[in-house]
């Protein structure tokens, strides 16, 4: 998947094209219906010490925040058919959506 939030109209053809089902539950909260993204193969490329490149590969779900009571934190939850996942970072995807890198709870 690109770069996330290059324009409102990408977000929103993102979502609603791709987007599934889920639920949001804020750590201690209440859990809320969303729509989500779900990327379960991000690959992420990194240089190490010495030059060479390192791939790595997380799953990350990407959110509209204006659909959730609150911006997802480290451990909340997403679960996505049936599949619980915790929040382990948030960083911002533009026009107010974000993307959360998660770990499955087992």
């Amino acid at each position: 998947m690109g770069t996330w939030g290059h324009s409102a109209a990408l977000a929103e053809a993102s979502l609603g094209e791709f987007g599934g089902p889920a639920t949001f539950t804020a750590n201690g909260g209440a859990a809320e219906a969303c729509v989500v993204v779900l990327d379960d193969a991000h690959k992420v490329v990194t240089i190490d010490s010495e030059g060479l490149p390192i791939d790595t590969t997380e799953i990350r779900i990407y959110v509209r925040v204006s659909d959730l009571s609150r911006r997802p934190r480290m451990d909340d939850r997403f679960t996505v058919s049936g599949t619980t996942y915790l929040v382990s970072s948030v960083q911002n995807g533009g026009d107010g959506d974000v993307f959360c890198v998660v770990k499955t709870v087992e």
